[in-house]
């Protein structure tokens, strides 16, 4: 029995024919659809827990549905790190975002990505701003 508030061992889902992964616990998830604040997230966890570790592992498994899911596991073997990722997820839980540095950094980079899109295919964006509306237009877009 764990004593952990979130996480929870790994269990073999249904129809399943990927890697065994008894000994550990999924810790987060991201899909090809993931928002930002999930990216960050993720990013975030992973770095916190110190990376691709001998007890640290993103498998990354292909869905017909989804496209792909990368999962980060932590090894049973590890009650330091697990401790860590259980305290990561309490945190989102409460605040949602884990590195607001991150996050912000991601919208940004998205939201110049869409305005040079945008400048680009005007046509495919009808209800555009002026040009000195343009940036918080497309920063709605993408946080939308």
């Amino acid at each position: 029995m764990s004593s952990f508030q979130y996480l929870k061992r790994w269990t073999r889902p249904t129809n399943y024919l990927g890697k065994e992964y008894t000994d550990y616990f999924p810790v987060y998830s991201i899909t090809r659809d993931s928002d930002l604040l999930e990216q960050s997230n993720f990013a975030t966890i992973l770095a916190r827990l110190g990376g691709d570790s001998p007890t640290v592992v993103v498998d990354r498994v292909h869905h017909w549905a989804f496209g792909w899911i990368d999962t980060i596991f932590v090894h049973e073997s590890d009650p330091t790190v697990l401790q860590t990722a259980d305290n990561l997820l309490a945190a989102i839980a409460i605040n949602l975002i884990l590195d607001e540095d991150d996050y912000e950094t991601r919208v940004h980079d998205a939201t110049i990505e869409l305005v040079a899109e945008i400048n680009r295919f005007p046509d495919q964006y009808p209800d555009r701003p002026a040009d000195d509306k343009l940036y918080e237009y497309a920063r709605a877009l993408v946080t939308e």
